[in-house]
């Protein structure tokens, strides 16, 4: 409402692949309603429809603990493809969004090139890290059972406690095949992301030399 009485010629709107008015998570129904919202306010508007963000869904909560303490835990078996999308190719399809006055009121998938398992995403860590990652999984139930307990005192972990349990039943891959023919765009991979998040954390480890000592005045 305030970009519309500010006369905003091009709202562009980040909502999440799969948002629709019955999703069994809140979120995804949140996110719907506001592209409706969007679309009757007479506004100009992008909707942009990501995958589960790499930065997220695949470093903070798989990879990051794999560099770090060699292992990590998985919502569910970890078998079901997922689609992952780097923030930087979001930004990439923003800015052409911003330049191209032509191409408005559309709503567009963004994702990346593969759709990988999350057993796959820790496993690829590991074989960029050279380590054999040790993997354990949270069964469905449990999770479910975590999400209804932790609801009245936590909503936002119960959320994600509640979408990690739907993550093995629901169809979470993406086909860019449509998304790339109106914008042709360089994606970033999975192995290339997982190899520049490794480099960085190799960066930022402390280098160790026993033949070092510290000098005490």
């Amino acid at each position: 409402d305030a970009a519309r009485q500010a006369g905003v010629k091009h709202f562009i709107y980040t909502s999440v692949h799969g948002a629709s008015p019955t999703h069994p998570i809140d979120f995804y129904r949140t996110k719907y309603r506001i592209e409706q919202y969007l679309r009757q306010s007479e506004l100009p508007f992008s909707i942009l429809r990501p995958s589960a963000f790499m930065e997220w869904h695949a470093h903070n909560l798989l990879g990051k603990s794999v560099l770090e303490k060699g292992s990590t835990i998985i919502f569910g078996s970890g078998t079901n493809p997922t689609n992952f999308v780097a923030a930087q190719d979001i930004a990439q399809l923003v800015l052409r969004l911003l330049a191209d006055e032509k191409v408005r009121n559309r709503l567009i998938l963004i994702g990346g090139p593969t759709n990988p398992t999350r057993n796959e995403v820790a496993a690829l860590y590991g074989q960029r890290a050279g380590i054999t990652a040790k993997v354990r999984h949270l069964p469905v139930g449990m999770l479910r059972v975590m999400a209804t307990a932790l609801r009245p005192f936590h909503p936002g972990i119960s959320r994600v406690l509640r979408m990690g349990a739907g993550a093995d039943a629901q169809d979470e891959t993406l086909d860019m095949t449509d998304t790339l023919r109106l914008f042709p765009l360089a994606l970033t991979s999975l192995e290339a992301f997982v190899t520049e998040q490794v480099a960085k954390h190799n960066q930022c480890r402390p280098v160790r030399d026993s033949a070092v000592q510290p000098l005490i005045a």
